[in-house]
């Protein structure tokens, strides 16, 4: 993703590279709607189910996932019509994005077998898997970029740069597609986890995508363009910790007779790194942004730790939000990200945070603290029933 940015900041205006930062924003919606928001479940339920039934478990969440995301993305592009333009700040990109949605099979079945893949502690083969597929779709954005050095082709390469990966773990095939026979006890009961998990999906992503638009229409897409720069250099090392969380934390917590030492300890340690990382960002933040980006987003130093800030906040809350997961409380679940997108889509479209990048940070710190605060109030409430 760095290299990738670091071609689309070289190639387009400021103006151009925030309409891709939204595409690629659009695109992470659609990425996730083929999920089903099961993919935790997945770790979840195969992580606790004997070795004969591991196989069959994750088939069993692939179908499932195959059928829900369907009704999803049929939805979606019905009406995309109806809101893309605005998103996006242009019609260009219909065709990408339509193509995104239509291949939503083979993200669902990635996402899938990843998922096996960490619930049955074959991690070292989930990472080498990941790797190649990585590279390979480097590759493919190269050569799809060699051909249109523009928007659409930085945004057609990004689609490749998505896919490849996929039909690596297609030919891989960790997880066989043999059909398991769905029954509807066993999609009902996915119902729940499908819910819970397609409220992180829709608001607060949603909740972001439109925040974009409201300072684009405000400050301009270069504006939007500096956010997008902010928000990926925090996703290099956030990325680390949804690596921890995924495939380390939500296995012990599972297996865990009391949560709230490992819970703590998490908080603790995760808070620790984050300390460490927010200050690599401040002091090399020129550095990366000159590497990775353009000199032409320097400017952005003032926000670093804003940024710092909310992801803090973010970790903190994850530690809860795992563990209702586990626990299987969904409503508490959606309640945390209701709460915050509800917040930040009133602070940005009711007030006048949405009109400038440091308003939208107090908007984004506001609502990260009221979902922290929700998932804590919920967390000990439950512990004391």
């Amino acid at each position: 993703m760095l290299l990738i940015n670091k071609v689309a900041a070289t190639v387009l205006t400021p103006e151009e590279f925030g309409i891709f930062g939204q595409f690629v924003a659009v695109s992470a919606i659609i990425n996730m709607l083929s999920s089903a928001g099961l993919n935790n479940a997945i770790v979840r339920d195969v992580s606790a189910a004997e070795d004969s039934a591991k196989q069959a478990t994750g088939q069993d969440y692939f179908w499932t996932m195959l059928l829900f995301s369907g009704v999803a993305a049929a939805v979606f592009l019905g009406l995309y019509p109806l809101f893309g333009g605005a998103w996006l700040g242009t019609e260009r990109l219909t065709l990408p994005v339509i193509l995104l949605a239509l291949s939503i099979p083979g993200f669902s079945f990635y996402i899938s077998a990843l998922s096996y893949l960490s619930g049955s502690g074959q991690q070292r083969r989930s990472a080498a898997l990941q790797a190649y597929g990585v590279l390979a779709g480097v590759a493919a954005f190269a050569v799809c970029v060699a051909f249109g050095r523009d928007l659409v082709g930085l945004s057609l390469g990004y689609l490749l740069f998505l896919l490849t990966p996929a039909a690596v773990m297609f030919v891989a095939r960790p997880l066989p597609l043999a059909w398991p026979g769905l029954s509807w006890s066993s999609v009902r009961r996915k119902l729940g986890d499908s819910a819970a998990m397609f409220s992180a999906i829709l608001f607060l992503p949603t909740a972001l995508v439109l925040s974009r638009s409201q300072l684009a229409a405000s400050a301009g897409w270069d504006t939007v363009a500096m956010w997008q720069v902010l928000t990926r250099l925090s996703d290099v090392y956030m990325q680390m910790f949804a690596i921890y969380f995924t495939h380390f934390f939500m296995q012990r917590l599972h297996t865990a007779s009391d949560e709230w030492p490992l819970m703590r300890q998490a908080a603790l340690l995760n808070l620790g790194a984050m300390a460490a990382v927010g200050a690599l960002f401040y002091l090399f933040y020129d550095l990366a942004v000159r590497l990775l980006f353009t000199s032409e987003y320097l400017w952005g130093r003032e926000f670093v730790l804003w940024q710092v800030g909310v992801d803090s906040l973010k970790v903190l809350t994850v530690v809860m939000m795992y563990t209702f997961i586990v626990q299987r409380r969904f409503k508490s679940y959606i309640a945390v990200e209701l709460a915050q997108a509800a917040l930040l889509l009133v602070l940005v479209t009711q007030t006048s945070l949405g009109a400038s990048l440091q308003g939208l940070y107090w908007a984004l710190l506001l609502s990260a603290a009221l979902g922290l605060a929700v998932a804590a109030g919920l967390y000990f409430k439950g512990r004391t029933q």
